[in-house]
């Protein structure tokens, strides 16, 4: 069963080194707020354009039955990926799952990296290095993640 966000806050501050980044979030009106100081990573601006554009979506956005993305879930994921995401890597892909959650992708440099963010802040990840054939999936092992994250970093910066 996968972690949740909220839970794995804290978690994920005390298991894996946190990002040299640090901006500060604060929430006005339902609405986030990021203040940061000095020049942001990369993946930062396309990142929260992308989040803010999904925040939009009504109800049965597919034409189906796709929920909505809270925007208690967005407020949660951009606090999570400030503590989670090393400042060089690329941008993700952000899109949106039909149950109302959110998934950021990466498929670059040898590494598929995904990560899906749950409407109840379960989260749950999968990567596979072509390199190295080690491919796993993991729903508890922030530690795992954030190493998949810097090695996507460092292929990307080569």
């Amino acid at each position: 069963m996968p972690t949740g966000i909220a839970q794995s806050d804290s978690m994920l501050t005390s298991s894996i080194r946190m990002s040299d980044h640090r901006p500060r979030v604060k929430f006005v009106d339902s609405a986030v707020q990021v203040l940061v100081s000095g020049q942001p990573p990369s993946w930062f601006a396309p990142t929260m354009t992308r989040l803010t554009e999904l925040s939009y979506l009504p109800a049965r956005w597919d034409g189906y039955g796709a929920r909505p993305i809270q925007s208690s879930l967005i407020n949660a994921v951009v606090k999570w990926l400030i503590t989670l995401m090393p400042n060089d890597i690329p941008a993700p892909s952000v899109v949106p799952t039909t149950p109302g959650g959110l998934q950021f992708e990466w498929h670059m440099h040898g590494i598929d990296l995904e990560i899906e963010i749950f409407p109840d802040f379960r989260w749950l990840s999968s990567y596979e290095d072509t390199l190295t054939d080690d491919p796993w999936e993991s729903d508890r092992d922030g530690g795992r993640l954030w190493e998949a994250l810097r090695e996507l970093a460092r292929r990307s910066t080569r």
